[in-house]
C-alpha cells in the first residue's frame, strides 16, 4: 500500500549508496565449463574494481551477442577477456569429445580401479547416484564419467545436479546418472541395488533392498 512504499523510500533516500546482491549465472547447452569459469571469474573481478566504471551487464551482452557459437569440427572461436584468452570448441560428430575440464576432479576423488569399475556400471546401465559435499566436484565427475563412455553416447536421464524438488527421478525404473549434494542424499532413501559414489570418503557402495549400503 502507499503507506509501505513511503517507507520503503524514505530508507532508501536516507542512504547515498545502497547495494543488493547481483548474481550472473551462464547457461548453455553446450559443455564450455572451462571457458565460463574464466568469463565469470574475470567478471567478477571487475566487479571488485573501484577503477571499473563499465557496468557489468555490458561485458555480459558483449560475450553472448558478439562471441559466435563454433560450427562442429571448426578450429574454434578465440575469446579474449581482460588477458585471459579461451578457445570454444565443438567436435566434429564422430570425433573424440573434446573435455573442457579436467579430469583430476574424478581420479583425485576415485582410484583408476574404482573408476573403471563405474564405468563398467554405466555401461551395464546401472542407476548411479553421486554425491559430495561440494556441489563444485560434483559435475566435473558427473560429465568426466560420461566422456569416459566415448565412443558410446549416455542415452538415459543425466543430471549432474539434481535438484531436491526432482527427488522423485530417484524412483524412476530405469538407468540414470544423478549428482546430489551429501545433505540431500542421506534425507532420500534410495531402491534396491543404486550406485552411490560418495566423493568425499573415495568410495562406491550399493543401496540393499532394505536401505543399508554394501
Amino acid at each position: 500500500d502507499n503507506n509501505n512504499t513511503h517507507s520503503s523510500s524514505s530508507i532508501f533516500h536516507a542512504y547515498e549508496t545502497v547495494f543488493l546482491p547481483k548474481s550472473i549465472c551462464v547457461l548453455s547447452h553446450f559443455p564450455f565449463y572451462d571457458g565460463f569459469l574464466v568469463f565469470l571469474n574475470h567478471v567478477y573481478c571487475i566487479a571488485m574494481s573501484p577503477a571499473n566504471n563499465v557496468p557489468l551487464e555490458k561485458y555480459v551482452s558483449h560475450f553472448l551477442h558478439s562471441v559466435p557459437l563454433p560450427l562442429c569440427g571448426h578450429p574454434g572461436v578465440e575469446y579474449s577477456i581482460g588477458t585471459k584468452k579461451r578457445i570454444f570448441q565443438l567436435n566434429a560428430r564422430y570425433n573424440l569429445e573434446t573435455i573442457s575440464f579436467p579430469l583430476q576432479f574424478l581420479f583425485r576423488c576415485l582410484d583408476v580401479d574404482d573408476v573403471i569399475t563405474l564405468v563398467g556400471l554405466i555401461l551395464l546401465e546401472r542407476q548411479v547416484v553421486i554425491y559430495s559435499d561440494s556441489y563444485a566436484l560434483i559435475t566435473p565427475c558427473a560429465e568426466a564419467l560420461r566422456c569416459l563412455l566415448w565412443p558410446f553416447e549416455y542415452q538415459y536421464s543425466f543430471i549432474p545436479v539434481l535438484p531436491e524438488s526432482m527427488s522423485r527421478f530417484l524412483e524412476a525404473p530405469v538407468p540414470y546418472i544423478f549428482g546430489l549434494h551429501r545433505s540431500f542424499h542421506d534425507e532420500v532413501f534410495l531402491q534396491n541395488d543404486v550406485v552411490s559414489v560418495d566423493l568425499d570418503h573415495h568410495c562406491i557402495t550399493i543401496s540393499q533392498h532394505d536401505g543399508r549400503k554394501q
